[in-house]
């Protein structure tokens, strides 16, 4: 395994969701300072103590982004199917096995999967229905539906056949859906992945840093917005009614230009934390209408490794015989 890139991968990953908190906590100091006429004194002092604000800066992102990190992914994942759903339900307003309505409903989801899974697995089924076009999109992680239907599609039959003695860990036919065999398939391939050159453990330990970095970022633009954000909007609200209110008998005498220009920094400082806020936001829905995708790959990288590791343990026991 290439550990540097490995790390790097790792580092970044933590250190990044971190570096949006502290980049969003930085500006709103800045901001004060801006709106206070304090700025040189603060650009003054910064370059007096620049090694040890980047030193500072690096060691709260990654424990920042430790932090995040211990949000599970899940939740996430269950907002990402929501907008998947959605999506579908209005891009197929023919399509009426189910309300668009209660594409929030994850009771109403459940029942509706467990009403069709066990036709869709025999492979009986409506050819209205059209389970391989929206299956992932209305089941639980693992996506154990989705899994078989893909072996049955994409896969060789053996790979098939071979998941079949797996099933019920899956989850299936009647079981809900379960992240133990997942975890044990990940664990597998980590234990006997050292035969390959880490090969194949080098593609999960990607797939799934990547899913994590990626529920990390939604994390922090999330947090940057309703509350750096919203706060430092009410702030600089405040500061700007203040300022209004202790100089008003001065801004009667004042030119329109010249108040312009008095209560300048304050509506600079408004916009720019509006279209920041905008940005962020935007950036949170491109996550969540994705996130779903990602975590697919992950779940096929992961089933995949296993058997291609099984395999070769197989093949290796079988020539030995």
């Amino acid at each position: 395994m290439d550990i540097f890139k490995f790390g790097l991968r790792n580092i970044l990953g933590l250190t990044l969701p971190g570096a949006i908190i502290c980049f969003f906590i930085s500006y709103t100091i800045f901001t004060l300072f801006f709106v206070l006429g304090k700025m040189p004194d603060l650009l003054a002092l910064m370059g007096q103590m620049e090694f040890l604000i980047l030193l500072t800066a690096f060691v709260v992102s990654y424990i920042i982004g430790s932090i995040i990190r211990l949000n599970a992914a899940q939740d996430l994942d269950t907002k990402s199917g929501i907008a998947n759903r959605l999506q579908w339900c209005e891009d197929n307003p023919e399509w009426t096995y189910f309300e668009k309505e209660n594409c929030d409903n994850l009771e109403e989801v459940t029942i509706f999967i467990k009403k069709h899974r066990a036709n869709i697995l025999k492979d009986e089924y409506e050819k209205k229905l059209r389970p391989d076009n929206w299956i992932w999109r209305f089941e639980s992680f693992p996506y154990p539906i989705w899994q078989f239907r893909k072996f049955e599609l994409y896969h060789p039959q053996a790979v098939r056949e071979f998941f079949t003695e797996y099933q019920s860990c899956m989850g299936l036919p009647d079981k809900n859906p379960n992240k133990e065999f997942f975890n044990f398939c990940k664990m597998s391939i980590y234990n006997t992945g050292r035969n390959l050159d880490d090969t194949l453990v080098q593609e999960v330990y990607y797939a799934e840093a990547f899913v994590r970095y990626a529920a990390g970022m939604f994390t922090a633009f999330t947090l940057s917005r309703n509350y750096i954000l919203t706060w430092l909007l009410g702030i600089h609200i405040a500061i700007l009614g203040w300022i209004t209110c202790t100089n008003w008998r001065g801004l009667e005498y004042l030119s329109f230009s010249d108040g312009c220009l008095f209560f300048l920094p304050t509506v600079i400082v408004l916009i720019t934390i509006v279209l920041f806020w905008q940005i962020l936001k935007r950036l949170e829905k491109a996550i969540v209408s994705r996130f779903r995708t990602l975590r697919l790959k992950e779940v096929d990288i992961v089933y995949d490794s296993f058997y291609l590791i099984n395999k070769h343990n197989q093949t290796s026991v079988n020539e030995k015989e």
